[in-house]
């Protein structure tokens, strides 16, 4: 049943209708305006390409209409979209999120893997203090990249205080 209904019905009603509905109108409409047999036979020889055409026409607006949307929603969302979320740049950025879960285990007390309280053992001290340091210049990143994005948003806000400023018009008066 599943090959019938994704296999066998689209060909099947793919082909049927290419080849049904020029007969109908060259063989069901033409005639009732025209009693002439040389305009049926031509109206019949040309409207299977007349009906292609119309397919691909139809096939290249709607191309046109996928492509004149997604320009439209690019540019409104350059224009407009305010603090999207970069997906899979853990590499360079860490998240703030297991920062803050790792401050509030801290903070109910549990014990935490990566303790700095209890000294290290030696031979890992240099490990830790590299690891330290590295994951102090991550915090200082993510934490520089928070408040460049909490200035913008204010900036933006005190840009569009006026409505008539946020439309782009200048109020004379």
């Amino acid at each position: 049943m599943k090959i019938f209904k994704e296999v066998l019905l689209p060909i099947t009603t793919s082909l049927a209708t290419f080849l049904a509905v020029p007969y109908a109108v060259s063989r069901g409409v033409v005639p009732l305006f025209s009693d002439s047999l040389l305009w049926n036979s031509v109206c019949f020889r040309i409207s299977y390409m007349v009906f292609v055409f119309i397919l691909l026409q139809w096939a290249l607006l709607k191309m046109l209409r996928n492509w004149f949307v997604s320009l439209h929603n690019s540019i409104r969302d350059d224009k407009y979209l305010i603090g999207r979320n970069l997906e899979n740049y853990e590499d360079k950025i860490v998240s703030a999120e297991p920062q803050q879960e790792l401050k509030a285990i801290q903070a109910s007390g549990e014990v935490v893997a990566n303790d700095t309280t209890t000294p290290p053992e030696t031979g890992e001290k240099e490990l830790d203090d590299g690891d330290e340091e590295i994951r102090r210049s991550e915090q200082e990143t993510v934490i520089a990249a928070y408040e460049g994005e909490e200035q913008k948003k204010e900036k933006e806000e005190e840009t569009l205080k006026e409505p008539s400023q946020a439309i782009g018009f200048d109020v004379v008066g």
